[in-house]
């Protein structure tokens, strides 16, 4: 059982109402949720799955994390997203990959040129090819062929992108989630981003300027609210500040 959710009533509201908003106006927004580790970053992001998946209308939710280290991990959060919506499996032999990849793509996307042209560019990102690393202007095609993909995505129902732990993400995973918010069309994308405090050291103005992203810093809880977790996880009554200081 889990404990109970105390002081984030703001922060979770503020992600409700995203959620809410780019499912009304269909417009792409970015959350990015700043905190040192266990603040309670990734609760935030479970409470907020739970309310996608309590609503009537239903909706992709894809979840990929930044690596501290090791080879070609650029784009790996991307990987696990494209994979899990393909249904790839580490087992899978490359043909099975290339199928499940077809079909997801086409999926989504009607026009048999426009999908073959994003397939082709998605292929990396589903483990067919060991060479993601882009430069010039092999970015920004994979970069417009990733965008589509997930327009396509959001054409059907709304999506969830949640890119956790982003202050280990490589420039060129950072540079296309900030291409994505710039220039993803009238679609209900919602972009959560988890990052510690390093993340505004490197990018101090990730975000910035751009009036559908907001970052959240997470904080401490106070005592007050430190004594209802502990009140809550024993069972026990709360412990006014005075008994929290002896």
């Amino acid at each position: 059982m889990r404990s109970p959710l105390v002081g984030r009533e703001r922060e979770l509201s503020v992600l409700r109402d995203a959620l809410m908003r780019v499912r009304e106006e269909r417009a792409p927004q970015l959350i990015t949720l700043v905190g040192i580790p266990g603040i309670g970053k990734s609760r935030l992001v479970y409470e907020l799955m739970q309310i996608a998946r309590e609503t009537a209308e239903l909706t992709y939710w894809r979840q990929g994390r930044s690596l501290p280290y090791g080879e070609g991990v650029t784009y790996w959060a991307l990987s696990e997203m494209i994979k899990a919506q393909a249904g790839v499996l580490e087992s899978d032999s490359a043909e099975d990959v290339r199928r499940k990849l077809h079909v997801a793509v086409r999926g989504v996307l009607a026009d048999a040129s426009d999908a073959e042209w994003i397939e082709t560019r998605l292929r990396p990102l589903a483990g067919l090819s060991v060479d993601i690393e882009l430069g010039g202007d092999r970015r920004s095609e994979a970069f417009v062929a990733w965008r589509r993909f997930f327009e396509a995505m959001a054409e059907h129902r709304p999506l969830v992108l949640v890119f956790e732990d982003v202050h280990w993400a490589d420039d060129g995973l950072l540079d296309f989630i900030d291409h994505l918010v710039e220039w993803a069309g009238s679609v209900p994308i919602l972009v959560v981003c988890t990052a510690r405090p390093e993340l505004l050291e490197r990018r101090s103005g990730w975000g910035g300027g751009k009036l559908n992203a907001t970052t959240l810093s997470i904080s401490s809880l106070s005592d007050g609210e430190t004594a209802r977790l502990v009140s809550a996880l024993l069972a026990r009554p709360l412990l006014d500040a005075r008994s929290q200081e002896l």
